[in-house]
């Protein structure tokens, strides 16, 4: 094809030349002849050339105009532009070879102009230099001119000495290129003496256009011109990419060389390369006594499993890295906290496998040291608030024990003054005072009993002894047994159920225990006039047990501590009514141990609703002693006695 168009271009030139310079149409047929094999038609010869040289100048349109869309760099642009216009500068000289149109000549010699201008400056933006400004006044004025002469032959005088000046340009821009600095390879070279053999040339054939003997040298020069520079053109882009990718490979050689990360590539396993980072990291200043290794052979003993996981990885896959902690052994043994993220790679033509690795060795000791101060932290806080409670208890105990002791010993001394001859005249109940030392020496008992049962729960003595029993009368009759008290102290206390039997396992004396202490709460913190409501909800395969109050209520924001040991809603010595802060939490001890739940239900200044839920199951019938028969005798009511013991005024 590169022959066929060299061939091809000589006599197009030719003929050229005597068509733009001479006008000589007599010529133009003799040289068509000359050129032509005897028998055949000139112009056919003329069209296949011109459809080579065409071709030629199309397919490179073609390639740069990919090249441009590929890349979008604006010297492709430029330069796919230029072999554009040569390609329509080629289409206009076919369609002029068997008519000679006065326009098309010019119009070709314009077109000429332009590309070349083109590719001149389209070289430049490649080297990233500014085109000289009288180069451009140059391709200006001589575009001018040549359309300027299209319209008269009075300027045909100049066609030598001004057409010669875009050439010297051409020229000039070589020598220009092949000075400039920018060290792109053989590409530069090219190109630069392309333009000066070609302005060169140019320059001949202006002034020896009528010479036969240069036209064919002329024009196999023009052909070889214009393939080189295609070519030139293509090998000046792969070698600015090939430089792009040398840079970019030294830029990522130097920034892995300089990374803190260590980083490290394995192929089946084994390590090919560790920068110096990963040299360090593993206690070494040589490659080659590590290269060859496997990666598990440095795994901690302790992570070995664990680890071999998250530093296994398919090559293939297409997972995204993500960040695992391991500990390794360095070669001299020193075991090392990092973080690792891996990767698949390609490395040498094979797939291998990214490994980035961090030390965190220092951030695990100060995360180890955090969780070590956030738990001595936590337990000096555990330890004060224990500290808090107990102090609060032995005050709260302290009260709890003088208060019914002075009570008793004032008692016991006015006794004494009533037997004693100077009283016997002062009349005192005897009965009201004895009635007095037995209620204080209840609520001593039942502070005492209390502590013994937390102390036996906590310690795991406490037992119990479960029997199939009816939870609905042992419910409805130690509501019964303590109407009086209520009563006493003008409150209205209802029981109620939606059901008449319910047998489920349970400890009575433990059940009694856990209503007595929620009934005295309701009655302790009510007013006179008001209601109790003792109501029980079968649920089929549970039972809930209610316990609801229009008392005073208690403030959402101390209803989750009220279940704690030695809480109070009132924790101040001076608070109007007595306890000691044991009885719910020990409520909540006892429920648990027959499985069930006790939670709270309060509006404060409105009442309290406890709410006890047990499961329905029965134990094995030998070991059956069903209580059913649930009788009002002395034990229970010194049961209520002590547990009602610190509702004064009852």
């Amino acid at each position: 094809m590169i022959l066929f168009f060299i061939l091809n271009d000589y006599q197009i030139k030719q003929y050229a030349a005597i068509t733009l310079k001479r006008k000589d149409f007599h010529k133009i047929y003799r040289i068509i002849r000359y050129y032509s094999k005897k028998g055949d038609d000139s112009m056919s010869y003329m069209s296949w050339m011109f459809v080579s040289s065409m071709s030629s100048a199309f397919i490179a349109s073609l390639v740069f105009i990919f090249l441009f869309i590929r890349d979008k760099n604006a010297y492709l642009g430029v330069i796919a532009l230029g072999w554009n216009i040569f390609f329509i500068h080629r289409l206009l000289g076919f369609f002029n070879i068997s008519k000679h149109i006065k326009i098309f000549s010019s119009l070709r010699y314009v077109l000429y102009f332009i590309c070349v201008f083109l590719f001149i400056y389209g070289i430049h933006l490649f080297f990233q230099q500014p085109m000289k400004k009288w180069w451009i006044a140059i391709f200006g004025v001589c575009i001018t001119y040549k359309i300027i002469e299209n319209i008269t032959d009075s300027l045909y005088i100049l066609d030598r000495i001004l057409l010669i000046l875009p050439y010297v340009v051409l020229a000039w821009s070589g020598i220009t290129i092949i000075k400039y600095p920018k060290n792109i390879g053989i590409g530069k070279y090219i190109v630069g003496w392309d333009f000066i053999i070609w302005g060169i040339n140019l320059i001949f054939f202006t002034y020896l256009g009528n010479d036969s003997r240069f036209i064919p040298i002329a024009n196999i020069i023009f052909s070889l011109i214009f393939n080189v520079f295609a070519f030139s053109g293509v090998i000046l882009y792969f070698e600015s990419i090939l430089q792009k990718l040398e840079k970019s490979e030294e830029r990522y050689k130097l920034l892995v060389e300089l990374s803190p990360d260590a980083i490290g590539i394995s192929i089946d396993g084994k390590i090919v390369f560790a920068n110096k980072a990963a040299l360090n990291l593993l206690k070494t200043d040589n490659i080659e006594k590590i290269k060859g290794e496997k990666l598990e052979n440095f795994l901690h003993e302790d992570y070995y499993k664990h680890g071999q996981e998250k530093i296994t990885i398919s090559p293939n896959t297409k997972e995204k890295p993500h960040l695992n902690e391991i500990k390794i052994k360095a070669l001299d043994g020193t075991d090392i906290d990092i973080e690792t993220a891996i990767a698949a790679i390609n490395y040498d033509d094979k797939s291998g496998i990214l490994c980035i690795a961090r030390d965190i060795t220092e951030r695990k000791r100060a995360e180890r040291l955090k969780k070590s101060v956030e738990e001595k932290t936590r337990l000096l806080k555990e330890a004060e608030k224990l500290e808090n409670l107990r102090n609060e208890f032995f005050a709260n105990i302290s009260h709890e024990l003088r208060t019914p002791l002075n009570i008793i010993l004032g008692s016991i001394q006015l006794l004494e003054m009533y037997n004693n001859d100077e009283c016997k005249k002062i009349s005192i109940n005897k009965e009201k005072y004895i009635n007095i030392i037995k209620q204080n020496c209840y609520r001593l008992l039942k502070l005492v009993n209390n502590l013994i049962d937390i102390t036996k729960i906590d310690t795991g003595f406490y037992k119990t002894d479960f029997q199939n029993c009816n939870i609905v009368d042992v419910v409805e009759n130690i509501t019964l047994s303590v109407v009086d008290y209520a009563k006493n102290k003008d409150i209205s206390l209802i029981f109620d159920t939606n059901v008449e039997e319910k047998i489920i396992a349970c400890d009575p004396d433990k059940m009694e225990r856990i209503i007595l202490n929620l009934l005295a709460n309701a009655i302790k913190f009510t007013e006179r006039q008001g209601n109790i409501l003792v109501k029980i909800n079968d649920n089929i395969d549970n039972i809930d047990i209610s316990i609801k109050d229009d008392g005073i209520g208690i403030p959402e924001d101390e209803q989750q501590i009220i279940f704690e040991r030695f809480k109070q809603v009132e924790s101040t010595l001076s608070r109007s009514k007595q306890g000691s802060g044991i009885g719910l939490s020990l409520v909540k001890s006892l429920v648990e141990m027959h499985d069930g739940t006790i939670s709270v239900k309060s509006e404060y200044g409105k009442g309290t609703e406890f709410i006890i839920n047990f499961p329905v199951r029965t134990i094995l019938e030998e070991n059956i002693t069903k209580n059913n028969n649930f009788s009002i005798n002395q034990t229970l009511i010194e049961r209520i006695s002590i547990e009602f013991s610190d509702i004064y005024g009852a």
